[in-house]
C-alpha cells in the first residue's frame, strides 16, 4: 500500500494552459526554426524558415504560465530559469514509443513531433547556459528501432543541427539497456545497447508501491516479453524494483513532452504514462497479469476456465517454441493468428491486458511517477520533490482508437502545458471529451501524489485557453463535439 509517511505532497501549481493552433499541422523542415523574430532567442539558434505555428504555441504556453513574467517580450526573458538553474541539468522526455507498425499509420499520431521539442531545447539552453546540460532522452518500446523513430519525427536532424550551431553536443539518448528482435510475434534475440551513459540505479519502492495491493498474484506478472521470471523476480518478497536511468535521477528538471492519444492498456497515454520511459529495462515493469479475473489475472475479462486455459497455452508456447529456432517461430506465428481469430469480436477476451480491467499497468505508472518525484540518486526517498517538472503535451495531431501503436489520426491543433503533470493530464483528458474517473491511473491517485482527493484536486485546476479565458475541467469536456474514439477494450 502506498504510504505518505514522511512524504509531503508537492505544492505544485494547478494552472494549465490550452493553446490552439489556427492550422493544426506541423512545420515540415527540421530543425523547425521559428518563423517570427523573438527578442529572447539568440540569433545563433535561428534561421527563419516556413510558417511555424507550433513554436509560437509552445512559447505562448510558457508565457501564459507566468514564467519570468516581468521580462516577457524583451531579450532578458528566460522562462525556464525558474525550473533549472544556470549550470544545471535538464532532460526533455518526448514519447518515442515506436516507429509506425502499420504501413498506413501516421507517425504524427504515434510519437512526439520534434517541432514541439525544438522551442523547449532553445529555452533550456538559455536557462542552463554554457556550463549546463540539455539532454533529450527516452526508452522506447522494447522492440522499437530508435534510429528510425528519431529520423521519422525530425528529432535527429533537429538535435544535430542545433548541436552544430552552438558548438557543443546536445545528447539524444536511447535509455534502453537492450532491444529485442521480434519475429512471428516472439522474441528471437536480444541486442545489448549502450543505454544511459551514466548507468542505472535499482530503486526499490517496497511497501510504497501500488503493486503491494496485488502482491499475492505476483506469479502472474507479465512484462514486455515471455521471460516472466525476470519480471516476477523484481516484484516479490516485499520488493518492488525499477531500473531508473541515472540521467533522469541526476536532472534538476525533467520536461515531459508526450503525445495526446489513447492507449489499449492504460486508456490514455499522457504525462504520467510517459515516464514508463525512464526505466531502462522493460522487464522490470509488469504490464498485466496473465489469465482471467476469475483466477487473479487481468489479461482478459472472460470469467471461465476457457479464458485461463487459452492464456496459459499461448504464454507457454510463447516461451518454449522460440527455442526451436525458425520452426518454432513459424509455429508461434501460426498460433498467434489462431489466438487472434478466436478472440476477435469478443470484448471480454482481448488478451495481453488490452482492456479497461487492466489492474496492473496503472500501478507501475504511479510507482514511476512517485520515483520521479521523490527518489534520490542514492536510492533514498526525500519528503519533498527532488526535481522540477513541466509537462507540454503534443496534441497538434492526436491519436484515437487503438493506440498507442496503431491509432487513427485526429487533427486537434492543441498544445497543453502546466507545471503540475497531474493537472495537465486531467485537462488533456477533458480536452479529449473524456472523464478522468474512467482511468485508474488518475481515479486512484492519492496523497502524496496529489493534494487531498482527486475530485477536489480536479476542481481546483485553473484552465486558461489561448484566447485568455478561464474554463472548468467539466466545461472543457462538455465543449468537445466528438469525444476521442476509445480502444476496443475500453468501449
Amino acid at each position: 500500500m502506498m504510504t505518505s509517511k514522511n512524504i509531503q505532497t508537492p505544492q505544485t501549481k494547478s494552472h494549465v494552459i490550452v493553446s490552439k493552433l489556427a492550422n493544426p499541422r506541423y512545420p515540415r523542415k527540421p530543425p523547425f526554426d521559428p518563423s517570427e523574430e523573438y527578442p529572447e532567442i539568440e540569433n545563433i539558434l535561428v534561421e527563419k524558415s516556413e510558417t511555424n505555428e507550433v513554436y509560437a504555441a509552445v512559447r505562448r504556453v510558457l508565457g501564459a504560465l507566468r514564467f519570468d513574467c516581468e521580462n516577457f517580450g524583451n531579450p532578458k526573458w528566460n522562462p525556464l530559469r525558474e525550473l533549472v538553474p544556470e549550470g544545471g541539468s535538464v532532460v526533455i522526455k518526448p514519447n518515442l514509443v515506436s516507429e509506425p507498425r502499420e504501413s498506413n499509420a501516421d507517425p504524427c499520431s504515434v510519437i512526439t513531433h520534434a517541432s514541439v521539442v525544438r522551442p523547449l531545447i532553445d529555452y533550456c539552453l538559455k536557462a542552463v547556459g554554457e556550463s549546463g546540460k540539455v539532454v533529450v532522452a527516452d526508452a522506447p518500446q522494447f522492440d522499437s528501432d530508435f534510429e528510425s523513430i528519431i529520423k521519422i519525427n525530425g528529432l535527429y536532424e533537429t538535435v544535430s543541427t542545433l548541436s552544430e550551431r552552438i558548438g557543443r553536443p546536445i545528447p539524444l539518448l536511447d535509455l534502453r539497456a537492450e532491444k529485442a528482435i521480434v519475429e512471428g510475434g516472439v522474441v528471437a534475440r536480444r541486442i545489448k545497447l549502450n543505454g544511459d551513459p551514466l548507468g542505472y540505479t535499482i530503486i526499490d519502492l517496497g511497501e510504497r508501491s501500488y503493486l503491494t495491493e496485488v502482491k499475492d498474484f505476483a506469479d502472474r506478472f507479465r512484462g514486455s516479453d515471455y521471460d516472466r521470471a525476470e519480471t516476477i523476480s523484481h516484484q516479490i518478497g516485499g520488493h518492488h524494483e525499477y531500473s531508473i536511468a541515472n540521467t533522469i535521477l541526476g536532472a534538476n528538471c525533467v520536461i515531459s513532452v508526450p503525445k495526446l492519444k489513447t492507449h489499449k492498456k492504460a486508456g490514455v497515454t499522457l504525462n504520467l504514462k510517459n515516464f514508463i520511459g525512464i526505466n531502462g529495462s522493460k522487464n522490470f515493469i509488469p504490464h498485466y497479469r496473465i489469465g482471467t479475473t476469475y483466477r487473479g489475472g487481468d489479461e482478459m475479462a472472460e470469467s471461465s476456465l476457457k479464458g485461463d486455459l487459452m492464456s496459459y497455452a499461448y504464454h507457454s508456447a510463447e516461451k518454449l517454441l522460440p527455442k526451436l529456432k525458425q520452426p518454432g517461430i513459424s509455429l508461434m506465428r501460426y498460433l498467434g493468428k489462431i489466438d487472434k481469430k478466436m478472440m476477435q469480436g469478443n470484448d471480454t477476451m482481448l488478451g495481453a491486458g488490452d482492456w479497461r480491467g487492466n489492474d496492473t499497468i496503472w500501478r507501475c505508472i504511479l510507482d514511476l511517477y512517485f520515483i520521479l518525484l521523490f527518489a534520490t540518486a542514492n536510492r533514498s526517498f526525500e519528503r519533498i520533490p527532488q526535481r522540477k517538472l513541466l509537462g507540454i503535451i503534443d496534441g497538434v495531431i492526436a491519436g484515437e482508437g487503438n493506440g498507442p501503436l496503431n491509432p487513427e489520426s485526429r487533427s486537434e491543433g492543441l498544445i497543453i502545458g502546466g507545471e503540475s503533470l497531474v493537472a495537465t493530464d486531467l485537462t488533456a483528458i477533458a480536452a479529449m471529451g473524456l472523464d478522468f474517473n474512467s482511468y485508474p491511473t488518475y481515479s486512484f491517485l492519492k496523497e502524496p501524489l496529489v493534494q487531498g482527493s482527486i475530485a477536489d484536486f480536479a476542481n481546483g485546476i485553473e484552465v486558461e485557453t489561448s484566447e485568455g479565458g478561464r474554463v472548468s475541467i467539466r466545461a472543457l469536456r462538455e465543449s468537445v463535439d466528438r469525444p476521442f474514439d476509445l480502444p476496443d477494450g475500453w468501449k
